[in-house]
């Protein structure tokens, strides 16, 4: 070997001592719990694990190291970590043969107060039920007193391969208080049933403000999350948004849940929807079955106060107590540039034999000072039955600007009422190039103060859709084909744009 060729390798040598060491100072030590440990052993082996819950909450784990649990064995009680018992960078898992069972009885799971990186996998996390439980779930939260003059970001964090339920609160719950915010969350493979409040949520408690960024929830599963009667505020919602920057769900399913939501000072639950929020996309979801007890909401997507910029698309909604996809202002912040596209609605606001529908409720709802947003090139079929009143589109105390219904297609049965406006005095609202399939001539609107009973005076009058096709009378072979490709899509696995876009393309 030459002497340039010698100095070479020792060169490399060295950089891979050094990665090699760098690598290893930061793996950190693991930690095991056994239900055959001893609280009295050192806990760094199998062999030396610890055997209680209780014992993990007094040493100060540093950063880079992980606490693993024995899989299929109970583990009674719950983690609580913060900086007086973790520098954060930890990993909470299992080892062996399948997940490890938290009981967390009447108490939380998980609490991870002010922490950066913290990941939490392949658990299965229960409480005592809701009657009896206090807790959440997995609950990372954030605080500050007082208030600093710049917020305090905490980042990092990882959800995944979980099963949550039994709890009061929130199966998981990420939120930020005043001062804080929580940055770059990913919960994926999560599954959150059977809890009082909610499925998956992010929360701020800033208002209006976006402190938590870049969270994502994917290919997750809500559902059984009743709600909580005698509440104010709502409860029941699946997977929810609130105070985010950049944030993203998809491929996920929330169903059969908010059927206990009777609150008597805020709206109702939803399936999956984001508020105080921008830049957010909704995508490649199901929601489905979802209830109200107080008439509000039920709905199956929803992009609600204060938020801007944000979509939904490529959602598949289906037999909601309420609408199927709505833009909503509350008139405390913002709405604007935000656009549901692309989605299909089936049979929502639909009475069944448990439930009735929330009164007059359409599938596509624009509620409030909405600015430039629009719906376009998403398909609905209603059908009402027994004493439902559902409608194809509502707009309610609209005044604000830009409010767009384009390249829609409706699939409607007979008694149906096409729209239902009430004191919607905003500008430039539009409505073109949408079709309608109507079995029967459709029954009389409201339209501000006025009642129509002919589509074509309502046009003449308005000036909208002038150029949409209404087909009135036995649906053609062409729509009875769309009407069977709709409840093909209930029942793919995964969705993509591909389906949705020749789904339309058929229907127009």
């Amino acid at each position: 070997m030459t002497g340039r060729l010698r100095r070479g390798f020792l060169i490399s040598c060295v950089a891979i001592l050094l990665a090699w060491s760098v690598t290893s100072a930061s793996a950190g030590q693991t930690y095991y719990v056994s239900s055959n440990g001893n609280d009295a052993a050192n806990g760094t082996s199998k062999g030396t694990a610890w055997r209680t819950l209780t014992r993990v909450g007094k040493p100060t784990f540093a950063a880079g190291d992980r606490l693993l649990l024995e899989g299929g064995a109970v583990h009674v009680g719950s983690i609580h970590l913060g900086p007086d018992s973790s520098a954060g960078d930890i990993e909470i898992g299992s080892y062996g043969s399948g997940r490890a069972i938290i009981d967390a009885g009447t108490g939380s799971g998980i609490i991870i107060e002010n922490l950066s990186g913290v990941e939490i996998s392949d658990l299965e996390i229960r409480g005592s039920g809701q009657e009896s439980n206090t807790g959440d779930g997995i609950l990372i939260t954030s605080h500050i007193d007082p208030f600093p003059a710049n917020t305090v970001p905490y980042s990092g964090f990882v959800i995944h391969n979980v099963e949550v339920y039994g709890f009061k609160k929130f199966g998981i719950l990420l939120h930020s208080n005043w001062g804080t915010g929580l940055r770059n969350a990913r919960v994926t493979r999560a599954v959150s049933h059977d809890n009082g409040l909610e499925g998956i949520t992010v929360l701020a408690s800033e208002f209006p403000g976006t402190p938590n960024e870049d969270i994502y929830i994917g290919y997750s599963v809500a559902y059984h999350n009743h709600g909580t009667r005698g509440l104010a505020s709502h409860s029941g919602s699946g997977i929810v948004l609130g105070g985010v920057k950049r944030g993203m769900i998809e491929h996920s399913e929330v169903y059969a849940s908010g059927d206990q939501s009777d609150a008597f000072q805020t709206g109702g639950p939803v399936g999956i929807w984001a508020w105080n929020s921008d830049q957010v996309t909704i995508q490649f979801n199901k929601s489905h079955d979802m209830a109200t007890a107080n008439n509000a909401d039920g709905g199956g997507f929803d992009l609600d106060g204060a938020t801007t910029n944000s979509v939904i698309q490529y959602n598949v909604s289906w037999n909601n107590h309420g609408y199927g996809y709505q833009l909503y202002d509350f008139f405390w912040g913002p709405h604007s540039n935000n656009t549901v596209r692309y989605n299909v609605t089936i049979g929502d606001g639909k009475v069944t034999s448990s439930r009735r529908p929330t009164p007059g409720q359409g599938v596509l709802v624009g509620f409030g000072n909405l600015i430039n947003e629009s719906f376009h090139h998403n398909i609905a079929y209603v059908e009402n039955e027994g004493d439902s009143d559902v409608k194809l589109v509502q707009i309610d105390t609209w005044p604000g600007d830009g409010l767009v219904f384009k390249d829609n297609v409706y699939l409607a049965g007979t008694r149906i009422t096409p729209f239902d406006v009430i004191d919607a005095m905003g500008m430039n609202l539009e409505m073109f190039n949408n079709t309608y399939y109507l079995t029967a001539e459709p029954s009389p609107f409201h339209w501000n103060e006025q009642v129509y009973t002919s589509i074509d005076q309502w046009r003449t009058d308005t000036g909208l859709d002038g150029n949409s096709q209404f087909l009135i009378g036995q649906p053609p072979s062409r729509a009875q084909r769309i009407r069977s490709e709709l409840d093909a899509l209930m029942r793919e696995p995964s969705l993509n744009p591909g389906m949705f876009h020749s789904l339309h393309a058929l229907a127009k």
